[in-house]
Parts: structure tokens; C-alpha cells; sequence
């Protein structure tokens, strides 16, 4: 069984938004493809599906918890 992260309402939030899926976002987290967040400390995993790019901005707790704290959706071209 797959480890799931913690989505927090802000990222559900942002989800209702811009459509993204649950599976999209899962994606995007278990991405290889990442890139550094603009907040301190976080990570964007990005999962291109669909002719869009799905990003899914992370970070660790102190507990060593993964929690996805946002994400967002794009044309990719």
C-alpha cells in the first residue's frame, strides 16, 4: 500500500479551484519531477497528464508527516 500524505483544507480548497482530482494530486506528489516551493522548507511535485501540468507544494512536519499544503493546474504546451 502507497504512504498518503496529509492534505490540509487549503489544498482541498485550491483543488475545488482548479478541478484537480485526488489522483492528480497524488500524482503530482509522487512525481519525479520537483522543483523548490516558494514557501521555506516545501517542495512542488509536478505530473504532467492530460495536456495539463498538475503541481502539489509539500512539506514535512516535524513529525516527519508528508503534507500537501496547496496545489495548482496549467495548459502545458
Amino acid at each position: 500500500m502507497a504512504y498518503e500524505p496529509i492534505v490540509t483544507n487549503n489544498a482541498y480548497t485550491k483543488m475545488r479551484q482548479w478541478g484537480v482530482t485526488k489522483n492528480e494530486l497524488m500524482g503530482a506528489f509522487y512525481s519525479s519531477m520537483k522543483e523548490q516551493g516558494k514557501i521555506s522548507g516545501s517542495t512542488v511535485g509536478i505530473a504532467r497528464m492530460g495536456g495539463y501540468e498538475i503541481g502539489a507544494m509539500y512539506l514535512k512536519d516535524s513529525k516527519g508527516q508528508w503534507i500537501i499544503i496547496s496545489c495548482w493546474k496549467r495548459k502545458y504546451y
